[in-house]
Parts: C-alpha cells; structure tokens; sequence
C-alpha cells in the first residue's frame, strides 16, 4: 500500500499491536468458525465502515465499501446495498466473498464467506432501517462466513 509521501507499508503495519485480545491468535491469525460468534464482534462490524471484494465475470478483484452493515447471528452479516452496481451482479455470478472490518482503534477481521443478494424479501425488508433522506436500500447482501482472521 502506498502512503501518500510516496512509502509502501505491508498491511500488518497499518494495524497497531493494541487490538482486541479476544482476537489474538498467536500461533495464527485464522481463527475458526467453532471459535468464533460474530455476535460477539459486532462492535468491529454494526454500523463500522466495511470492505466487500467480490470477483468480476473476467476474473478481475472489485471492492466496494458499506457503512449499513448488520450481524444477523453468530455466522451472517447483512449489508443494505444503498449505491453498489457491480457487487449484486458479482456475487451472482461468483459468490465468494471477503469483507474487511474495523473500528477506531484499527481492530479488525477479514472474513472470507458467500453472498447471496435479495432484492426483495425478508433480508431486503430488514434494509428498511438503513433508508434515510440520503439513500434507499436497493437490496440486501446477506454473507454467509466461512473462515475469520484477526487484523493486528
């Protein structure tokens, strides 16, 4: 990553060593699914800044970000898509997933999961929340996660 002076940074120095321990995994940074309850993390997640990358029809990355994120349960995520055009169309055609989160203090997890997009139904009504004089929910991205890694 380049730093606007000109540096390049590895990503594990943009995370300080001061993060939730209840993340840390010495031995490795993956921590599974039988280890962890997303609704234990929601404060790195609810309402916190999100990465989504999915993979376009050519093969190439596409990332996007979203601020109207919910926990659903201990293994889902849903994300109200407010102005996303090519995560819907993405995840149609390739469901895998990776969602990047943090809070202030640089606490984070990389989530590797599959989406399912709704455009209407129970997922896409609970999107109604997020509706505001500035946005209306389009749909609804619901992650399903597979594997979770502490971002220190």
């Amino acid at each position: 990553m380049k730093i606007s002076d000109g540096r390049v940074w590895h990503v594990d120095n943009l995370f300080p060593s001061a993060y939730n321990q209840n993340m840390k995994n010495p031995d490795n940074k993956t921590i599974t699914l039988e280890k962890f309850n997303l609704v234990e993390s929601k404060e790195l997640i609810d309402m916190n800044p999100i990465h989504i990358a999915t993979v376009r029809e050519d093969g190439q990355p596409s990332l996007s970000v979203a601020s109207d994120v919910r926990v659903l349960d201990e293994k889902r995520i849903l994300i109200s898509n407010n102005e996303m055009i090519w995560t819907p169309v993405n995840i149609e055609k390739q469901k895998n997933v990776v969602l990047t989160s943090f809070n202030e203090d640089w606490a984070g997890l990389r989530m590797t999961g599959v989406g399912e997009y709704h455009a209407q139904g129970k997922y896409f009504d609970m999107t109604a929340e997020f509706k505001s004089e500035k946005c209306t929910p389009k749909g609804a991205i619901v992650i399903t996660i597979q594997k979770v890694e502490s971002l220190a």
